[in-house]
């Protein structure tokens, strides 16, 4: 008997042993610091050329900088905050072994990808008015498409890499946006990606 608890015990701990705070505040909450002035052409270059060339840890972290510089020159292009996102993820997935240290990285892209779907007035409008992020979507478009198919890449990562065993069968198709921060809660991952009407597939 007191083996069986045992095994009992050490299940619980590790299925909720990845089972973390999955709370972002929303990128558009946090616009940043600029002066508004383009970028030099030679910056985008640069930041163009060390993203396609990321493919190491360090490689990663200084095509995000490089990036960041872009975005703080041009907070309204969504390109440099949609090249952050997709470099977080590849951080994340690739090259972090913890689940919290995929995590942070994971609601960072999450947060890029929201500023730069922010970068939409109308958008902007209706997440500021409480609705949540796939409703809101309906009024994106093009522009704005790598930014939503990293976001709801982004929520995948999470459901698949942090929640760990328990988390995921309570949340069997979780992540959903809530409230004025975002938040996991046990509703259809195939509504937090509804983004224009469509219901984005995602593959592991």
């Amino acid at each position: 008997m007191r083996n069986r608890y045992l095994i009992l015990s050490a299940l619980f701990a590790f299925g909720f042993g990845g089972c973390l705070n999955t709370q972002w505040a929303p990128g558009w909450t946090q616009p940043p610091i600029s002066d508004g002035r383009p970028a030099p052409a030679d910056t985008l270059a640069v930041a163009r050329r060390l993203g396609d060339a990321a493919d190491s840890p360090e490689s990663t972290r200084a095509a995000i900088r490089a990036w960041e510089t872009v975005a703080t020159a041009r907070p309204n292009d969504p390109e440099a905050w949609i090249e952050i996102a997709c470099l977080r993820l590849l951080e994340g997935a690739a090259y972090r072994q913890r689940a919290g240290d995929r995590l942070v990285c994971y609601t960072a892209a999450l947060q890029d990808c929201e500023r730069a779907m922010a970068t939409n007035p109308e958008y902007l409008r209706r997440v500021q008015a409480g609705q949540n992020a796939w409703e809101a979507a309906a009024a994106l478009g093009p522009r704005e498409m790598g930014a939503m198919h990293f976001w709801s890449t982004g929520v995948f990562y999470i459901f698949r890499d942090c929640l760990g065993l328990f988390g995921r069968i309570a949340n069997p198709t979780s992540a959903v946006w809530e409230g004025p921060k975002n938040n996991f809660r046990g509703e259809g991952l195939t509504e937090a990606v509804r983004l224009r009407g469509e219901v984005l597939f995602l593959g592991v």
